[in-house]
């Protein structure tokens, strides 16, 4: 697996974090594949789906997956008298007809070996990271020129995916969009908000996007205290050597010395508070 963290160097966060759209190409090597067609078929095939874990979408439009699904049980407890599941052989009926695109949620549900590289975005990012997994035939898209509302990395997988991308402030109409290929092993960043059309052309496309959220104050306070050391997480007050009163000026210099750390973890980039004595 690559190194993210090498790869979001100072100069990324300093230049396009949250700014601006970035390319690196054939960072995901094949011996390294998170997922391929085989793997996807695989999943497909081996595992039950609820409405939660999936979409079938073409140019905008979503599948009814109501079709999809058969029932499995009864749960009386409940008082339910069903629950359904996405039919798999109903699933690859429509999938071989190469019409829709298919977007999975959540998919580390299915690749834990996903998890551990999530969790090293959002200790790069202090962002919470979901992951969507997105397949589309050749010739198509999901969706017309739309804005996301988190900013993320989208790492390809297979096949081609062509980005057609406006810049901040514009659309579309004003016809000074950039377009970028998306070779297998490339990876793209993008940022929250800016204006984009994802399409295929000539060969079927698979990637996995890492969408970026910001942290609850919970999430955020866990990630800090597992990922940095900082004097004010080890025992605050400093007292004087002969007995137990706090001494106020050792004890100030401590604290002083906590926070120019805070201050130097919360500068990169990734926030814009600062903390004080």
């Amino acid at each position: 697996m690559f190194d993210l963290e090498t790869l979001c160097d100072d100069n990324f966060f300093k230049n396009y974090w949250k700014k601006e759209i970035f390319v690196w190409k054939g960072v995901l090597k094949d011996e390294d594949s998170l997922l391929n067609f085989s793997i996807f078929n695989e999943m497909i095939n081996t595992n039950d789906f609820g409405f939660e874990d999936l979409r079938l979408i073409r140019n905008n439009s979503f599948y009814n997956t109501q079709k999809l699904t058969h029932r499995i049980g009864v749960n009386h407890q409940h008082k339910i008298d069903k629950y359904n599941v996405i039919d798999n052989v109903k699933l690859n009926k429509i999938l071989l007809l190469n019409e829709y695109s298919v977007r999975f949620f959540s998919i580390t549900r299915f690749l834990p070996r996903l998890k551990r590289f999530c969790e090293s975005i959002e200790t790069i990012t202090f962002r919470r990271c979901d992951t969507i997994a997105i397949y589309t035939p050749k010739n198509s898209a999901c969706f017309d020129w739309h804005e996301d509302d988190f900013e993320g990395f989208a790492i390809q997988l297979e096949g081609q995916k062509i980005w057609q991308i406006c810049h901040y402030g514009e659309t579309e109409k004003d016809k000074n969009y950039r377009e970028i290929t998306l070779e297998k092993g490339d990876l793209l960043y993008f940022p929250e908000g800016i204006r984009h059309n994802v399409i295929t052309r000539e060969s079927d496309s698979l990637h996995i996007t890492f969408s970026l959220r910001a942290l609850e104050l919970n999430q955020m306070m866990n990630t800090l205290t597992h990922n940095m050391k900082c004097k004010l997480f080890d025992y605050p007050f400093r007292y004087s050597s002969n007995s137990f009163d706090i001494d106020e000026e050792n004890t100030k210099k401590y604290i002083r010395a906590g926070l120019m750390e805070l201050n130097s973890y919360f500068s990169k980039n990734h926030f814009s508070m600062k903390f004080y004595l």
